[in-house]
């Protein structure tokens, strides 16, 4: 893991603990936090603020969001979405305001975020690298690109990135414990058999068994 901003991020204690966290930022270091569970809407806000703002040093965060589908900023809901399935079971469809593609997202999701100051094009890159190496480290041999982390045709980790002026924002999702047909009942047909859902999308953990 030799890019630029994961040479400078200090990972504060074990995730398991669930708190929020933040290593001191004199030396210019990377502020790291923990996250457990939060209100969905609040955690978008916190992606959609951050690039605009332009973080005075890099911040990572790890954090997890309570049932819900999250659509990328030019996605329309009718064509990405199952709303029948969603409104039927009380699960939220909201929109985020980096690209990439529809997830759905639970506790047995794990999201990984990363924001820098000015626009940084590479960003997205070094958070699926980082991605990459924690599935390496099961035994695992994932390839990271554009799309996403693969480990074979089966993709585990998506990614998304906004970038601006003043900031940048790069995101990864990682299916820790959430089926894979959880993840595709509240999203449309269209996406059976693609990589949003169905049969390519797994957990790590599965595949290393």
């Amino acid at each position: 893991m030799a890019g630029r901003y994961q040479r400078r991020c200090k990972t504060p204690g074990r995730p398991g603990r669930h708190r929020s966290r933040r290593t001191g930022s004199g030396d210019g270091s990377a502020r790291s936090r923990w996250r457990g569970t939060g209100d969905q809407a609040a955690n978008l806000r916190w992606k959609r603020r951050w690039p605009r703002a332009g973080p005075r040093t890099p911040v990572l965060r790890v954090w997890q969001n309570a049932s819900c589908v999250v659509i990328g900023r030019a996605q329309r809901p009718a064509r990405e979405v199952n709303l029948a399935a969603c409104a039927a079971s009380g699960v939220p469809v909201l929109r985020r305001a980096s690209g990439g593609g529809t997830v759905y997202q639970d506790l047995g999701n794990l999201n990984i975020s990363m924001a820098v100051p000015g626009r940084a094009p590479g960003l997205a890159a070094e958070v699926a690298a980082l991605v990459a190496a924690v599935i390496a480290g099961l035994g695992l041999a994932p390839g990271a690109g554009e799309r996403g982390v693969f480990v074979g045709p089966a993709k585990v980790s998506g990614l998304a990135s906004q970038l601006t002026r003043d900031g940048s924002l790069a995101h990864a999702t990682l299916l820790v414990t959430t089926p894979a047909a959880r993840v595709g009942a509240f999203l449309t047909h269209r996406h059976v058999g693609g990589a949003s859902s169905g049969r390519f999308a797994a957990q790590p953990g599965d595949l290393a068994a």
